[in-house]
């Protein structure tokens, strides 16, 4: 199958692993049937949650990871204020009597 040149600069664009549009486009291409561009559905650029944000600006993997972080942080230290744990043993390793 031969490729026309705009798809070869796409796929060819990353030196280390094909970009999302180049994966779909590679989707497409490998179709039985055969689409136009017109028909290929549109891609969700990843950027998009964040072009408000200058692009040095964009949350980085260290930045999700201390989120991740802190989110359990939190969590623990709201279970050890709470400590439902009889809440936690009542509601789902008790078995109630149907009567009840």
């Amino acid at each position: 199958m031969r490729f026309p040149n705009s798809y070869r600069r796409l796929i060819n664009s990353e030196p280390k692993l094909p970009s999302v549009p180049a994966i779909v486009v590679l989707l497409c291409l490998c179709d039985s049937t055969q689409r136009s561009v017109a028909e290929m559905p549109a891609v969700p650029s990843p950027a998009r949650l964040f072009k408000s944000l200058p692009p040095h600006r964009w949350p980085q993997s260290t930045d999700i990871a201390a989120v991740a972080g802190w989110t359990v942080a939190g969590l623990a230290t709201a279970i050890w204020l709470v400590q439902p744990f009889d809440w936690i043993k009542k509601t789902f390793f008790e078995k109630q009597d149907p009567g009840e």
